[in-house]
C-alpha cells in the first residue's frame, strides 16, 4: 500500500463512524481497508472486485443514485481535484444532500501544493519519459483553495484540518514508483505535519 493512502484516510478514521458510510470516488477498496464495517462505495467505474465489505455502486458524485439522508456519513479522499473547478460545488452540494450527520473529504488544496505537484509532473516525465496521469488531472483542472470550498458548503458548520506534510509528501512521491519501502521506514516522521500542508479536511456537520 501507498503510504500517502494511508496517510489521506488517518484523519477521517479518527472520527467517530458508528452508522451507514458512503464514499465516494472510493474505486474498489478505498476507507473499506481500514474498517470493519459494511461501506457503500460509489464511483464512475470499479477497478477489480471490490472488497468484501465494500458494496459498489457505479454513479456520478454530480447526480447520486442516492435519496436526500441515505447514509448517516458521506466521505471522500482525493476526488475533487480531478473535477473542473465548476463542477465542485455541485459535488459537494451532492454529498451534504445524502448525508445525514457529516460530510467529511479530503482534497489537496492551495498554490504551494499546486506548485509542488507542477514539479513532481516534470520530474517524472523527464526521469520515465511519460506523463503522470492523475497529476495530469490535477493540473488541467487545477487545484482548488480553501476559500473556494468552504463558499460551497452552504450554511453547514464547517472545521477544516491540514493533512500531510507538502514537503514530506513531496519526497513520498518520488521514492513511490520505484523504492515505495523507503518511506515506510519513516513512517512516524510522516505523521508530522507541521503548517504547511499538502491536503485539507474538511468536516461538514449535519446535526
Amino acid at each position: 500500500m501507498d503510504l500517502d493512502v494511508k496517510l489521506r484516510y488517518l484523519p477521517i478514521l479518527k472520527e467517530t463512524l458508528e452508522g451507514s458510510v458512503l464514499e465516494v470516488g472510493s474505486g474498489s477498496k478505498g476507507i473499506a481497508r481500514f474498517l470493519k464495517q459494511p461501506v457503500t462505495g460509489c464511483d464512475v467505474t470499479f477497478d477489480g472486485e471490490a472488497l468484501p465489505n465494500l458494496t459498489a455502486v457505479e454513479g456520478s458524485v454530480l447526480a447520486l443514485p442516492f435519496k436526500d439522508h441515505s447514509f448517516d456519513y458521506v466521505i471522500s479522499s482525493d476526488m475533487l481535484e480531478h473535477l473542473t473547478s465548476r463542477d465542485r460545488g455541485k459535488a459537494i452540494s451532492e454529498m451534504i444532500r445524502v448525508a445525514k450527520k457529516k460530510v467529511i473529504f479530503g482534497v489537496p488544496c492551495g498554490r504551494k501544493s499546486s506548485d509542488y505537484e507542477h514539479r513532481l509532473f516534470y520530474l517524472f516525465k523527464r526521469i520515465t519519459g511519460k506523463e503522470h496521469r492523475w497529476l495530469k488531472e490535477h493540473l488541467e483542472n487545477g487545484l482548488p483553495s480553501e476559500e473556494e470550498l468552504v463558499k460551497y458548503v452552504q450554511n453547514y458548520p464547517v472545521e477544516v484540518k491540514g493533512n500531510v506534510n507538502l514537503y514530506l509528501w513531496f519526497l513520498n512521491e518520488l521514492f513511490n514508483p520505484w523504492f515505495w519501502f523507503i518511506p515506510w521506514l519513516f513512517y512516524p516522521l510522516f505523521l508530522y505535519e507541521g503548517k504547511t500542508t499538502y491536503r485539507k479536511i474538511f468536516i461538514i456537520s449535519k446535526l
